[in-house]
This record gives C-alpha cells, structure tokens and sequence, in this order.
C-alpha cells in the first residue's frame, strides 16, 4: 500500500514536471524569436 501511494507521488511529480518542462521550452522559443525580431527590425 506505502509503495503504491509512493509511486502514484512519484508519477505526480512527473507529470508536474513534464508540464512545467512543455511551458519553459515554448517560453524560450517566444524569448528567441522576439529577439531575433528585434535584431531584424533595426
């Protein structure tokens, strides 16, 4: 029973963190277009 909570948890985390994972990288993707914009629009 401990070991099942314990892997539930586990695959919680996972989740969560692939999630935040997704997030970060679109983020980083808009950051770098809106710069290379920038160096283009000058």
């Amino acid at each position: 029973m401990l070991c099942l909570s314990s892997c539930s948890a586990i695959a919680g985390i996972f989740k969560a963190g692939a999630a935040v994972g997704i997030i970060a990288v679109i983020v980083v993707i808009l950051i770098i277009i809106w710069i290379f914009s920038m160096f283009r629009g000058k």
